[in-house]
């Protein structure tokens, strides 16, 4: 017998979310890696660029964004380094005659990761509560319908 799995728009999202991170940080992975065995393409192409010397600090700065990547509350730090580090990666491979097709997408998919992330600030793994500063009562947020809402950023409580 088959059973179906209700998915929902959440679960859809967070599912998605976990794709791209996990593709995101695989390409972050395997770029360290060949910085840090010192493979002869990496090796050349940042000799090229005159930066020898920094090989090891930029496979250091991708582990760093895969680890702020997998933690939740750091992000958006990963995603906001991420984008500094491929901008400059895309302006190296611009320099070097490349197109820059791949720290392009990598930005697109960073940014998917961190729209996915927002979406509904937190919504996917149950309701979202918080507590309303006009009248400090518990509240939903407006995606869950049917439920309380609270528009307290503007100052108006809507219970």
């Amino acid at each position: 017998m088959v059973q179906f799995v209700y998915m929902n728009k959440y679960t859809t999202v967070r599912r998605i979310k976990i794709v791209l991170i996990s593709l995101i940080s695989a390409l972050f992975l395997m770029s360290a890696y060949t910085k840090f065995s010192g493979a002869p393409m990496m090796v050349e192409m940042f000799a090229k660029l005159n930066m020898s010397s920094y090989i090891i600090a930029a496979g250091l700065i991708e582990l760093i964004i895969v680890l702020a990547l997998i933690c939740r509350k750091t992000r958006m730090i990963a995603v906001l380094l991420g984008t500094a580090y491929l901008g400059g990666a895309m302006v190296a491979e611009f320099s070097l005659g490349s197109a820059g097709l791949m720290p392009g997408i990598s930005i697109l998919i960073l940014w998917t990761i961190q729209k996915l992330s927002s979406h509904g600030k937190g919504c996917g793994c149950g309701p979202c509560t918080t507590e309303c500063t006009d009248c400090k009562d518990s509240v939903i947020c407006p995606l869950h319908t049917g439920k309380k809402s609270c528009d307290c950023a503007l100052g108006t409580c809507t219970h």
